[in-house]
């Protein structure tokens, strides 16, 4: 297993192309959040001052957040994109493959339930996240 010293710790997330997670929304700002990956594998995703904020539904429930470590099982809103915390944790493994060792100690359920309403998003084949039917505005496609 790697050490914590050569794993990325700290992940942006936005619409801008140097955020590590894209997200094609004109509701999500420039950077939004980001997301710290911790010493036991959990991911403490935080609000950056984002201009239309950070929600995360949990159990039902949704509440505005500055700060919170995430479960697989939670859904996220950024601005008026809705993510399922699952895809965040895969696109995390997908693009950083050093840190998916480091991420054993995450909650690893499934979502549950439907997605909440709002933008829908698909996943692009290059992991940028956009909203369905657009082009990605990553790799054109």
């Amino acid at each position: 297993m790697e050490t914590m010293k050569n794993v990325k710790r700290n992940f942006t997330i936005g619409r801008d192309a140097a955020c590590d997670i894209r997200i094609a929304d004109d509701s999500v700002s420039r950077v939004h959040a980001e997301m710290t990956l911790t010493e036991d594998g959990a991911l403490i995703l935080r609000d950056c001052g984002s201009r239309n904020g950070t929600s995360l539904v949990r159990g039902g429930k949704t509440t505005p957040m500055r700060q919170e470590t995430i479960r697989s099982s939670d859904q996220i809103r950024f601005g008026e994109a809705w993510v399922a915390a699952a895809d965040l944790f895969s696109i995390l493994q997908q693009k950083f493959p050093q840190a998916s060792s480091a991420m054993e100690g995450a909650d690893s359920r499934k979502p549950s339930g439907p997605p909440a309403k709002g933008t829908k998003l698909v996943r692009c084949g290059c992991g940028t996240i956009k909203p369905v039917h657009q082009a990605c505005p990553e790799c054109g496609q």
